[in-house]
């Protein structure tokens, strides 16, 4: 078990899934080949597709 993880039992994790450190996760469904990014939480009913990057900061390029 992963100290900096939190990942609930009822989570659907597919294929080759990328998990960084400080996450929450619970009764949610993540695709293959998705990477999850340091501090997000996805929540109760989530769906995530596949091969997506899910962050919790982003840029914004002009």
């Amino acid at each position: 078990m992963n100290l900096y993880q939190c990942i609930a039992p009822d989570v659907q994790l597919g294929k080759e899934v990328k998990l960084s450190k400080f996450i929450n996760l619970y009764c949610c469904a993540i695709g293959d080949g998705t990477k999850i990014g340091a501090f997000v939480e996805i929540q109760k009913n989530a769906r995530v597709g596949k091969n997506c990057k899910i962050s919790s900061h982003t840029k914004r390029y002009a």
